[in-house]
This record gives C-alpha cells, structure tokens and sequence, in this order.
C-alpha cells in the first residue's frame, strides 16, 4: 500500500511478475473512455451474441458498469478490436503498464484479445501501484471524462471512517518463464481508497491452489481495514 509517494506496507515479493488479468480492466476503462468508444456508466450497451461462457453473469447484454461488476471478458475483447492494435499499443505504452507486452500467445496473432489473460503482459504489483499512483493523480494525457467515468464504475462502498473503495479483482493462471500456462491459479485486488484528499493505493496479488480475485479482494479488504484510522 502507498500514500503520498511512500510505501507504508509491504509483504511477500512485489518484484513478482504476473499476468494482470481482469485487474487490466482499469486501463481498459480509460483507454475506452478517452477514445470514445465507451460513453458512460450505461452506455453503450452491447448485446449478448450466445457464444459459451464461463459465469452465467456473462450470458447477458453489459453496460461499462456491468462489465466491471461481472467482470466480463468479451466485453473487453469487443472494446480491444474496436480500438485496434495501433491505439491499444500506443495506451499501454503511455500507461508504461508492466512490460507493454501485447503479442499474446506465441505464435496465434492474438493479443489484440487475449494478451493480459494469462499470456504475454505481465506486471508486478509495484509496476501496478506506479499505474494507480499516476491515475489518481491524473498524469496521464487523457481526457477528465475517462478519469471520471472510469472511477465512477470502479466504485465498490464505502469503508469505515468514511474512506471509499475503488478496486477491480483479477484472477488467472500463473505462467512458466517461457510463458507457458500452469495449473497455478493467481488472484489481484489492484486499486485505491480515498477520502477527501486523502488516497492510498494498493496491488495485492496470491497464487495457489483454490486463488482467485475475490478471495484476494476479501483478504485486501481485511488488511486495509486494519490500517485505517
């Protein structure tokens, strides 16, 4: 966890390389928001074309604030090809987000949709708390309205003393050096709690057998608690 500019908590290896999976939604947001292909919290809305999925919560039409809700996978995939490479690489390069990696898997051309789900872009959680740092604060050369909308679907409740949560979870598979996908679930809760000027940021990260995003979120949720005044 880091507020103004110092880290004021800090366990296990935060150098740790991984795949941000969902937790990735959050730059998709802003790069969605500033490009205009997302409009608002509601808008647009995109149908559900039947194809199988893996939580009934995905086989429905979502709004930017489902997809963050659900956690919607082809949401985001829509969102990357109507963007296109050239522009989905010129973001995560502003981002500096982890690797900026976006090949995907090696030899299936396929980062475009698939290069933050347990393939090629990788980031630790001190790379994803310089991220949340310069998104709170704004440095990105990107329009009010994606910052805006952005924190507005990212909203969570409301902690004790007043301090409000904005989060997103990711969950996935830990990977060999050479990229490959193990039977090692990984789990983020990546984000930040503020009140009035007030903001720390936090990336939060396991893996193991029985990991995921809410389960990390659950025990993020817990420490946070416990170090607010």
């Amino acid at each position: 966890m880091k507020e103004k500019g110092k880290i004021i908590q800090r366990e296990g290896n935060c150098e740790a390389s991984y795949s941000p999976c969902s937790s990735f939604k959050i730059a998709l947001s802003l790069m969605g928001f500033d490009s205009g292909i997302l409009v608002d919290s509601q808008h647009p809305l995109w149908p559900y074309d039947g194809r199988p999925v893996g939580f009934e919560k995905h086989a429905q039409d979502q709004t930017p604030q489902s997809w963050i809700t659900n956690s919607c996978v082809w949401y985001s995939q829509i969102l990357t090809q109507k963007m296109g490479m050239e522009k989905f690489q010129h973001y995560v390069d502003m981002f500096n987000y982890g690797n900026k990696d976006l090949s995907g898997d090696a030899g299936l051309n396929n980062g475009l949709v698939m290069s933050w789900l347990s393939s090629s872009l990788q980031i630790t959680p001190l790379q994803q708390i310089d991220f949340l740092d310069n998104v709170v604060a704004r440095k990105f050369r990107i329009s009010a309205e994606a910052y805006d909308h952005t924190r507005e679907v990212l909203y969570l409740t409301t902690l004790p003393n007043n301090w409000k949560l904005y989060g997103k979870t990711g969950s996935g598979r830990k990977q060999d050096s050479d990229g490959t996908r193990t039977d090692t679930n990984i789990g983020w809760f990546v984000g930040w709690i503020q009140r009035g000027n007030d903001t720390k940021t936090f990336a939060c990260v396991g893996e193991g057998e029985g990991v995921n995003g809410p389960i990390v979120k659950e025990l993020a949720i817990e420490k946070i608690g416990k170090s607010l005044d």
